[in-house]
């Protein structure tokens, strides 16, 4: 084993130049592209839409929203606007840029304007909620109101017609309020749960670190593990080619 280890040194020796040239022109031309390639950073922002399934249609509102704001900005077709997707009640906004502070710049200012879009709409929602509540509480005072009147009406000579018309009435009335107390408690467990935590921004754009892509540390380990192998393929076909011409001698 000694042996052919020695003798294997002995050839890559002879062979050096062969290596050391492919070694050369795989890590010029990684080099070169390195100097060449135009690096891109990538920034990303996190939203809290504040519309939480149950309260509203959490999935068509908030695609609608981020429909409305790619018109209104002009992202239809922004290159540096990567991914703008949905996650459970968060929005993932991702671009990119030229240079760190560009794809910070981008990313910041396309995250303030979606959450205004979603501060915008959540309010609207609130609104509504709010509205329907106090008209409920309206209608069932004024139901109230008009069973306590209805209970208090009392005359002494009444007919049993009368007596079952007014039972009637007060049994349909109570069903009703239960309805409507029902659908009232249902509208203000949504309106608490519309404000708990209502939008806002998860995560901040970040500088970026560096850029994310090229990759730079694989692209080198890439053309070093290459520049390895072709390297000792070259010393091989060179080591072959030169017995060949001895034995042909």
């Amino acid at each position: 084993m000694l042996r052919t280890l020695l003798k294997g040194l002995v050839i890559l020796w002879w062979q050096k130049y062969w290596l050391l040239g492919t070694v050369a022109l795989v890590l010029g031309g990684a080099g070169a592209y390195h100097l060449l390639s135009s690096p891109v950073y990538e920034s990303e922002a996190v939203i809290n839409t504040g519309l939480p399934p149950g309260v509203s249609d959490y999935a068509d509102e908030t695609e609608a929203i981020i429909e409305r704001f790619r018109v209104a900005e002009g992202l239809e077709d922004e290159s540096a606007l990567l991914a703008l997707e949905t996650d459970s009640d968060r929005v993932h906004l991702r671009v990119q840029g030229e240079s760190a502070e560009a794809a910070e710049l981008l990313a910041e200012d396309l995250s303030r304007g979606l959450l205004s879009e979603f501060r915008s709409h959540h309010h609207g929602q609130r609104s509504r909620l709010e509205d329907a509540l106090e008209g409920l509480d309206s209608r069932i005072s004024d139901l109230r109101g008009t069973l306590r009147r209805l209970s208090a009406d009392r005359p002494e000579e009444v007919d049993n017609l009368y007596l079952a018309t007014r039972a009637l009435v007060e049994d349909s009335g109570q069903e009703r309020l239960e309805r409507l107390e029902a659908e009232r408690a249902d509208l203000a467990n949504q309106l608490e749960r519309l404000e708990q935590p209502g939008p806002g921004m998860l995560r901040q754009a970040e500088l970026p670190d560096g850029p994310s892509r090229p990759d730079y540390g694989t692209l080198w380990k890439v053309a070093g593990v290459l520049a390895a192998l072709l390297g000792l393929l070259s010393i091989i076909l060179a080591q072959q080619r030169q017995d060949r011409r001895r034995r042909q001698g």
